[in-house]
């Protein structure tokens, strides 16, 4: 079943008016045919282009139609709103393509993702398809004659027949830097392998996932302390900005998918996966893991699935989140077998000190027990009366 949300317009109405540590040092002498290398990283944020020479407009809007779900992919939404209303003759936002309404929290409240809601609050109408390979929605797709179809974090899979659609092809940004960490986690998975830089990628779709010619890129420094969720807000920022940035010129045929003009060929020999992350993964063992890997652990999966640690109060094990961490660069006590003990650290602001894999020691600033909110290390041994804390 397919839903249809046409807010003040109808869809027929709309229809009618259809008269890992590498980066990129790249992209400047590149020509169409060449194969992509990342390459050793500058620092900071950097941005990269194909070409300088401003592309003709199109003579009558170019027909767009969006896809996206969750509030980073709502924030691409409203930026190329902004822009079409600010390039009126560039580009008109026809439909948006979002996952369809689902039960969430506790009470299973049937809500619209952010992407839905804000393209209600826009006015634009709203195809929520349960598949995009359904025939229905690829025949509403066909009657929307779109020009260019742009994805950012959709969550379905785009068939042949929905790619073959729009004139001048799909548009996809991928926080990653292509043809490195493919698929659903990219963020996750760089921050788990602790590179020193991220990225974000914007690419033409093909069939096979992540995989399309690159358009453009830009780099962002790993902090090693921001979360997934901090880290894709500013990527997809980013990425939205290189599609603002190139759409005349896809629009005009300067960037083309189909003759390979303005695109970098991803070198497959370089890419690597980033597959779709478990629930069990955010499990903290400091047995087997390290320090500096608990930390991303937690960074990483901050938010879904978060990470948790168990932990042995008296006689009893108890299960709490862990929310803030920091890898400790002083010397851990860790009394008893295995430095099991747990510490809390000096100072207004300390954590618990645990000692993890190779004499390594991670501190915890915020934890969240059960039933209870997010709380200081210093508050919870406070809860606790006295009560030694063990690894578990």
């Amino acid at each position: 079943m397919m839903l249809v949300s046409c807010h003040a317009f109808s869809l027929a109405q709309t229809c009618l008016r259809i008269t890992r540590s590498p980066t990129l040092a790249w992209f400047v002498t590149h020509n169409a045919s060449s194969s992509f290398h990342p390459s050793q990283s500058h620092s900071a944020l950097h941005s990269t282009s194909l070409f300088a020479t401003p592309a003709t407009p199109p003579t009558t809007p170019a027909r767009v139609v969006f896809l996206g779900t969750p509030g980073v992919a709502a924030s691409t939404l409203k930026q190329l709103y902004e822009s079409s209303i600010l390039n009126p003759s560039l580009f008109e936002l026809v439909c948006i393509v979002t996952q369809p309404p689902k039960p969430s929290g506790r009470n299973n409240v049937v809500k619209k993702s952010p992407v839905h809601d804000l393209a209600d609050s826009l006015s634009i109408p709203t195809l929520t398809p349960n598949k995009a390979s359904s025939p229905d929605f690829l025949e509403s797709l066909s009657h929307l004659n779109p020009d260019l179809c742009i994805t950012a974090a959709y969550g379905q899979y785009l068939p042949k027949r929905f790619l073959s659609t729009p004139k001048f092809g799909t548009l996809n940004i991928h926080p990653s830097l292509l043809p490195l960490y493919r698929g659903a986690s990219p963020v996750q998975r760089s921050i788990q392998q602790d590179d020193d830089v991220l990225g974000v990628s914007l690419l033409f779709t093909v069939t096979p996932m992540d995989a399309g010619p690159i358009v453009a890129a830009s780099t962002l420094d790993n902090d090693k302390t921001s979360t997934s969720l901090d880290l894709l807000d500013t990527l997809f920022t980013t990425g939205t900005k290189l599609l603002v940035d190139k759409l005349p010129m896809i629009l005009s045929g300067e960037i083309s998918q189909a003759t390979g003009r303005g695109v970098v060929l991803q070198d497959e020999a370089e890419a690597t996966g980033a597959d779709k992350i478990s629930k069990e993964e955010g499990e903290l063992n400091f047995e087997t893991m390290t320090a500096v890997e608990c930390h991303n652990n937690v960074r990483a999966f901050f938010g879904w699935p978060g990470s948790s640690m168990e932990l042995k109060i008296d006689d009893e094990v108890v299960k709490v989140k862990v929310i803030e961490t920091r890898v400790f660069e002083g010397e851990g006590e860790g009394e008893g077998e295995g430095g099991a003990t747990i510490t809390l650290g000096a100072g207004k602001h300390a954590g618990l000190i645990i000692k993890c894999l190779g004499d390594t020691f991670l501190e915890v600033l915020t934890l969240q027990p059960p039933t209870k909110k997010p709380m200081a290390a210093k508050s919870f041994v406070n809860g606790l009366r006295g009560k030694a804390i063990l690894r578990s």
